[in-house]
């Protein structure tokens, strides 16, 4: 091991420690409800998850479930965050050899901290299909039965992922052709596709008429994979787009150069060039109207794109280039924490955004899920509840917690009320105390479900408690002497009204008294 890896581990680990902690106000959302209902049953794993064979992720959550249910998310997103972080390891481990270890180490940094980093649990099927890529990749660029493995088993791995895997396929299908493999090469690319085919021929349904006529022309599908695919180079160039198109024509020369050396030298290259394609196509095809938020998949391809310039053997320099190249390396340490620091502080702001929406949302469904099952909270059972892709009942989520457990925080109402209340102060003269004495001072105020209340303090500081739900009253928060602050009171989807009382000062508007 040499100094540069011990760098890129310590690099990694960080990373996951890092996002860990900024992840920690997650909880379940969108696609992990859904999958939460579809493993109730062991069928469930081999069944189409929107459309695709994902019996890895769905097997993955039917474990976390059986284990921790929905009690708590944190080991959700340790594991989301280790299969992102597995997509660099295995680039470096795979490919240091041929690539040297501090170019291997570069690049993978690029995979390990890209633009628009999305760190969402439920999106790390596209995690786990992009290391079977590069697992097959190494595979690809060796020609023993043992190499023969790893084909077979990184394209089997990233089509029991997600249906990314398809584009993992025509990589291998293109590689084959290209170096006029042997027919146990063949039979390691397409013995996983013909499982793949068969279990899609009996498990998923036709496509519907309507989808069929909405789709776009074939035209404006492959233009869309074309443009996108450009998108993935503007990813590697740090979200710069004229940096984007300096590594095209890069990547197009360097192309060129080994096309001259035949299809054989080329194979690497044509083979991922065309999984690029094939990935942006086939999401083209099944999601043309949500691609423009491509963030998730972007990274993806900018596994393709870089398995497509790794040589297949290390690179021979001759012997004066190779002694200047022994003075570089021993810079290479403190270049790598130098490219680390720069690709991390160009995409830690959209990290940030990121975490926040991320945050906010899930704090809410994480309360609104502990109200649903509160009976105190009398929510019914056909209450709409805004939590899955396809919104579902009240009934359906405690179905899920009697089958899995019930959320972090059952039945402490305490901590949902306490949780539920917000106290911000209003700004100088936007909001006085009146002069003289406080109406309804000390009088208990009951509020509708969802309410803003205003409330303002004389001379004392002035404490504002609440309760909902049977519970003791609760400190709500203080607002100082001669200002005024707004009380927000959540809903938590519940009919239950709010009571409200201000110790030492005034409630102004908002309740009903």
């Amino acid at each position: 091991m040499e100094v540069v890896d011990l760098i890129f581990a310590l690099i990694v680990v960080a990373s996951v420690v890092v996002w860990f902690r900024m992840l920690h106000e997650f909880w379940f959302l969108l696609d992990e409800w859904a999958m939460a209902e579809q493993v109730r049953t062991w069928r469930g794993l081999v069944r189409p998850y929107n459309n695709h064979l994902s019996i890895l992720v769905l097997g993955i959550y039917r474990l976390l479930l059986g284990v921790f249910g929905f009690s708590t998310h944190a080991p959700y997103r340790l594991v989301g965050l280790v299969c992102h972080a597995s997509i660099p390891v295995a680039f470096h481990l795979t490919n240091r050899r041929r690539l040297g270890v501090p170019v291997s180490a570069a690049m993978a940094l690029m995979l390990l901290w890209p633009r628009l980093l999305s760190l969402e649990p439920g999106g790390l099927n596209h995690s786990l299909a992009a290391t079977g890529a590069i697992v097959c990749a190494y595979g690809l660029a060796g020609s023993s039965r043992r190499h023969d493995w790893f084909v077979a088993g990184g394209l089997a791995f990233s089509l029991a992922a997600t249906g990314g895997g398809v584009a993992v396929v025509a990589a291998g299908l293109v590689h084959s052709l290209c170096r006029r493999s042997p027919w146990r090469r063949w039979l390691a690319v397409v013995a996983p596709l013909a499982a793949w085919i068969t279990w899609r021929a009996v498990a998923v349904a036709p496509e519907p008429e309507w989808v069929s006529r909405a789709r776009p022309s074939l035209g404006s599908l492959l233009r869309m994979a074309a443009e996108h695919s450009v998108d993935s180079f503007t990813q590697l160039g740090l979200g710069n787009r004229g940096a984007g198109w300096v590594l095209l024509a890069g990547f197009a020369a360097l192309a060129a150069m080994r096309l001259r050396r035949g299809l054989s030298a080329a194979a690497e290259h044509l083979a991922w060039s065309g999984a690029l394609l094939v990935w942006w196509f086939g999401l083209a095809w099944s999601r043309w109207l949500f691609l423009d938020n491509s963030f998730r998949y972007q990274n993806f391809g900018a596994v393709m794109i870089l398995l497509a310039v790794v040589p297949r053997e290390p690179v021979v320099w001759p012997a004066p280039i190779r002694s200047r190249l022994q003075r570089v390396r021993r810079a290479a340490p403190a270049g790598i924490i130098v490219l680390a620091a720069v690709v991390i502080s160009t995409t830690l702001p959209d990290l940030h955004q990121f975490v926040d929406t991320m945050s906010t949302s899930g704090r809410d469904r994480h309360l609104d899920a502990v109200a649903i099952n509160l009976p105190a909270a009398q929510i019914s059972g056909d209450e709409q509840q805004d939590v899955t892709l396809g919104n579902t009942d009240a009934s359906a989520i405690r179905s899920l917690f009697r089958a899995w457990g019930p959320p972090a925080h059952d039945g402490d109402v305490d901590w949902l009320v306490r949780e539920s209340v917000s106290v911000s102060l209003t700004r100088p003269g936007e909001l006085s105390a009146p002069k003289g004495d406080c109406p309804f001072r000390g009088q208990t105020h009951r509020t509708k479900p969802a309410a803003l209340v205003a409330v303002a303090a004389q001379d004392r500081a002035s404490t504002v408690e609440v309760r909902r739900f049977g519970s003791p009253w609760i400190a709500a928060g203080t607002v100082p002497p001669g200002r005024a602050g707004l009380i927000g009171l959540d809903d938590r989807r519940s009919p239950v009204p709010w009571e409200i009382r201000v110790r030492n000062g005034c409630v102004m508007g908002g309740s009903d008294h």
